[in-house]
């Protein structure tokens, strides 16, 4: 089963819950870095809207980051570089879409960020969607 098609109910899901909070991977982090090398990025942000990136890019959000004396920024990044504290409403579907997402990189031999799962790197098969199982809303 294409990751396509669990798209369009994920998106729905996650707009319904918007804003919600998050934490950046290493790979956002060290963009933002680049972007102001004198300090170093907060980690946390609001995911205030989610894309539809299709097969290609996969579910994108847009990540608000507010660091202390400077203006808000905004970036666009994949969900898999998220980590989603287990209190969200949409926890549950964001874990299971990283983990089909990650199965999917791994078995095009692109290379993946691990999320961090309550201060701890998960494993690459957390929790979630088994591969060829259809995607059902937590709802």
């Amino acid at each position: 089963m294409s990751s396509f098609h669990i798209l369009p109910p994920l998106v729905a899901s996650l707009r319904r819950h918007l804003p919600f909070s998050a934490r950046a991977g290493k790979t956002i982090l060290a963009n933002r870095r680049g972007a102001s090398s004198y300090m170093r990025p907060s980690s946390r942000c609001s995911v205030t809207q989610v894309y539809d990136g299709g097969e290609r890019l996969g579910l994108m959000c847009q990540l608000e980051f507010e660091d202390a004396g400077r203006e808000p920024s905004i970036i666009v990044a994949s969900v898999t570089q998220l980590s989603v504290d287990r209190k969200c409403p949409v926890w549950r579907d964001i874990v299971a879409y990283q983990k089909l997402r990650r199965e999917r990189l791994v078995e095009s031999g692109r290379e993946i960020e691990r999320p961090m799962v309550s201060g701890t790197v998960a494993p690459v098969h957390a929790d979630g969607l088994r591969r060829g199982q259809e995607w059902r809303s937590g709802k």
